[in-house]
């Protein structure tokens, strides 16, 4: 019954605009477009996208943490001491440090990091076909609206 009053409202919308005015909104649009249109052009899919790439360019954190750090400072200072002149004397130095695996919490942060990839693409993927089926929803459905009203049309 509901339906039925959805329906007869759409197309009694659909009759007080003159024909001309819906055939100039009129877009092509085929089944097989779908998924290209969805994964081009929808935000949540779009956002998913970009944080399951943002997420495997955090990984490679165990390759790195073994990488060596080398700092070097320089300086100088001037003193005078009692009755002695003015002196100079130079400073630096460089200093050199090495990981040696952190007692394996490097092992661990990259197995969190590969998990939180494997996540990511799991939800890109769930999006892309969340959206996907909504989109195929709304196809069909509008296949449909478009029969009956070719139907009533039809009837007249």
């Amino acid at each position: 019954m509901r339906r039925m009053l959805r329906l007869s409202g759409l197309l009694l919308l659909m009759g007080l605009f003159p024909a001309d005015a819906r055939a100039a909104e009129t877009v092509s649009l085929k089944f097989e477009d779908l998924p290209g249109l969805v994964q081009n052009r929808n935000a949540g899919v779009s956002g998913a996208k970009l944080l399951s790439e943002a997420s495997e360019q955090r990984t490679g954190h165990l390759m790195r943490s073994f990488f060596p750090t080398v700092r070097a400072h320089a300086g100088g200072e001037r003193f005078r001491t009692g009755s002695y002149g003015w002196m100079t004397q130079p400073l630096g130095g460089v200093e050199a440090t090495v990981n040696l695996f952190q007692g394996g919490r490097d092992l661990k942060e990259e197995e969190i990091r590969r998990n939180q990839v494997a996540l990511s693409s799991a939800l890109e993927r769930r999006a892309l076909q969340s959206e996907l089926r909504e989109a195929r929803r709304e196809f069909w459905q509008l296949v449909f609206m478009r029969e009956m009203i070719a139907i009533l049309q039809g009837a007249e």
